[in-house]
């Protein structure tokens, strides 16, 4: 006679988060016990980071701007080198606009938004629901300088949004302000204690948002690092690299493989000057910044770290005027082009997203 055998939760939930996304969808039906653990964030935490930490389960979600200044989006299927299945997500509200952009991405959830309409969503790119988020509180038609943000404040169990502002030429007046999933409304927080010089995207990372910014209203750049956390909502500052802080360098924050890092390089208006990679290895110990590589034969303006190779000595990098390529961080050097649909290699936005089955409602207030 057949008797069952009763596996350990901790047996059960290390096999799952080892399986893909699309098996987990299965198994969803299995029972409503194997629903609700997958459902459930604790699992949707430890399914993220280990396809974090294995660089299993992502994807890449592009935006391209076409010759009728309308946008067209695509999520790519990621695996070991190579992109493919390449497919076009009808967001209706978001394809004609001409200032769409990519706030971030989180748990598998992506936020977008085009400002001037004052629209923003959330979108799963793998399972194609969005939910499209209360209008914001002011009138931005006229396109109001500003920085966003999107993470997950594990605190409360809650995503959220930031949104800074900023009035009058030179910066003289900001408003901040959070918009809580759970909640599904916008509120005031404190000012913003610091400048811009040019709009930067954010990064996620420890349960904080990351943007470069500027100490002094007369700054001619961006020269420091800060940092909002979720769960206080209070702006920090983040220590830059040892020999980055002096006067004349271009900063940029990414982040890779969960870490927070550094693209700079001296900027003395020469395009083709090679970036300097850093990682912070230890979350706010400044000791632990590590360079990993000076980026030699990318292509010339911007760089963008998306992903560590899964042996960890190769970077998958996005120029702006190039392509994607795996950059090989023991020899220097670029290690392969990575072939890619026609249809997105010319994208100007682009960031890489874990595969969940995350709903954009399940955590949303009325």
């Amino acid at each position: 006679m057949a008797t069952s055998v009763q596996l350990p939760l901790d047996l059960i939930v290390d096999i799952l988060i080892r399986l893909p996304v699309r098996s987990l969808a299965r198994f969803r039906c299995v029972s409503r016990s194997f629903r609700s653990l997958i459902d459930g964030q604790d699992f949707v935490n430890c399914y993220v980071n280990h396809s974090i930490e294995t660089n299993s389960n992502l994807g890449l979600f592009v935006s391209v701007e076409n010759s009728k200044w309308k946008r067209r989006y695509y999520s790519l299927s990621f695996d070991q080198y190579a992109f493919d299945n390449c497919l076009e997500i009808d967001l209706p509200l978001m394809k004609n606009s001409k200032f769409g952009f990519i706030i971030g991405s989180c748990n598998g959830l992506l936020a977008l938004e085009d400002s001037c309409r004052n629209i923003m969503l959330l979108l799963n790119p793998l399972t194609k629901r969005d939910r499209v988020l209360p209008t914001f509180y002011r009138d931005l038609s006229r396109c109001v300088p500003s920085l966003e943000g999107f993470g997950f404040d594990v605190g409360s169990g809650d995503f959220k949004l930031v949104k800074i502002l900023a009035f009058g030429k030179p910066m003289n007046y900001t408003e901040v302000a959070v918009f809580s999933l759970r909640v599904n409304s916008w509120r005031r927080i404190q000012d913003f204690p610091y400048y811009w010089v040019t709009g930067t995207c954010s990064v996620f990372v420890n349960g904080a948002l990351h943007w470069t910014a500027a100490l002094n209203q007369d700054a001619d750049r961006n020269d420091i690092i800060i940092a909002f956390d979720l769960k206080s909502e209070e702006f920090y500052q983040v220590p830059l690299p040892p020999i980055v802080g002096i006067e004349g360098y271009y900063i940029i924050v990414e982040a890779l493989g969960g870490c927070l890092c550094l693209l700079c390089k001296f900027d003395d208006d020469d395009d083709d000057r090679p970036w300097d990679l850093w990682v912070m290895k230890e979350y706010g110990v400044n000791d632990s910044w590590t360079k990993l590589a000076t980026l030699l034969n990318v292509g010339g303006g911007n760089v963008k770290p998306l992903v560590y190779s899964r042996s960890e000595d190769k970077v998958l990098l996005h120029a702006v005027r190039g392509d994607l390529c795996w950059y090989d961080l023991e020899r220097h050097r670029v290690w392969s082009i990575v072939e890619i649909d026609d249809k997105v290699r010319r994208c100007d936005m682009r960031t890489v997203c874990v595969n969940t089955l995350v709903s954009p409602n399940a955590h949303a207030g009325n």
